[in-house]
């Protein structure tokens, strides 16, 4: 609702992803990066400030991220919310993968006559907010799938190769034990 108290906006990453539902399967996705997640805010005089760290890691089964930010509009109009999944390698700034942002289009409405407009303004708020939430889910996914494939590669060696020793010049410990 326009000029009214900030409403909360949640983005929740884990360790392992399952699909509950009926008839459903459980497929763990394993996980092992730091993920940045980023909230864009645009249209309607829109603000969202962070509540959370932008980067968290997600590196075991177990592990559970969770991104939040308080996002208010000054005036009624439609408020374009987009969020950024970016894993990063390690903790360096090198990304191994970057999502597509997920995008959702929010109408903010005037502050209402009627003290029970503000209910349906909020679940329509959240819905919205839900539904992209489930799109980012399924691209979490393959996200965290290429981290660990990428985090398990082991580099290759760098320098030159060991040299073995040249023929006469052998230390044994035969040598070192000889009286001198």
């Amino acid at each position: 609702m326009a000029g009214g108290d900030p409403l909360r906006y949640r983005a929740q990453i884990l360790g392992s992803w399952r699909s509950d539902g009926p008839g459903g399967t459980h497929s763990p996705t394993s996980a092992g990066a730091e993920i940045g997640v980023k909230l864009h805010c645009s249209g309607a005089q829109v603000r969202c400030a962070p509540l959370s760290s932008e980067r968290q890691n997600v590196i075991s089964k177990t592990d559970k991220a969770t991104w939040l930010w308080d996002v208010s509009a000054k005036k009624a109009g439609t408020v374009t919310l987009s969020v950024t999944v970016t894993a990063y390698y390690r903790d360096s700034d090198t990304v191994l993968l970057e999502q597509t942002p997920a995008t959702t289009h929010v109408k903010v409405a005037a502050p209402p006559g009627d003290s029970f407009a503000w209910v349906k303004q909020a679940w329509r708020w959240i819905s919205d907010a839900i539904t992209s939430l489930g799109g980012l889910a399924v691209s979490l996914t393959a996200v965290i799938t290429l981290a660990v494939m990428l985090a398990r590669r082991t580099p290759a060696a760098t320098g030159p190769e060991p040299s073995s020793p040249e023929p006469g010049n052998d230390i044994t410990d035969a040598d070192t034990n000889s009286p001198s």
